[in-house]
């Protein structure tokens, strides 16, 4: 049996996709994953910092326009965007969910099973799952400088 993965770059809708598992069926195929867009619509986005000593739970994607203070404790389901700084503490739930953040200052970050890991950068970064490790990928700042 062919073994495919397919990803799609436009949302499809219910019959569409009941449509491909049908003919890739006849075709005696097996359709090994299926890979479609994000619906960004459904993303939350907070205007504000989050309460420092507060608890915060989300189950979609989060955009927070503010930063994420000592002592406030998030857990998410999925991936979470600060433009601001993070200091609190991050639980992600899911190896594919990631933090970007502007800063970290003694943040402590968790995803999936991975143990808590106390981060400070001064730089963008995006925090992300790796066998069983949070990894980091740094966003260098560009300068422009005039003459």
């Amino acid at each position: 049996m062919f073994e495919a993965i397919f990803c799609f770059d436009q949302p499809m809708k219910q019959q569409e996709i009941i449509q491909l598992f049908q003919y890739v069926n006849s075709k005696g195929a097996l359709i090994k994953g299926l890979q479609l867009p994000k619906d960004t619509s459904q993303m939350c986005i907070i205007e504000e910092p989050l309460y420092s000593g507060q608890t915060y739970r989300f189950d979609q994607e989060v955009l927070i326009l503010g930063s994420i203070p000592a002592d406030t404790f998030v857990t998410s389901k999925e991936s979470i965007y600060v433009i601001g700084d993070v200091s609190g503490n991050v639980d992600l739930l899911h190896e594919d969910c990631f933090l970007c953040a502007s800063y970290f200052q003694q943040a402590n970050i968790r995803i999936c099973d991975s143990p808590y890991q106390n981060m400070t950068s001064f730089s963008p970064m995006k925090l992300y799952y790796k066998e069983a490790k949070v990894m980091k990928k740094e966003y260098k700042e560009e300068r422009v400088w005039d003459k």
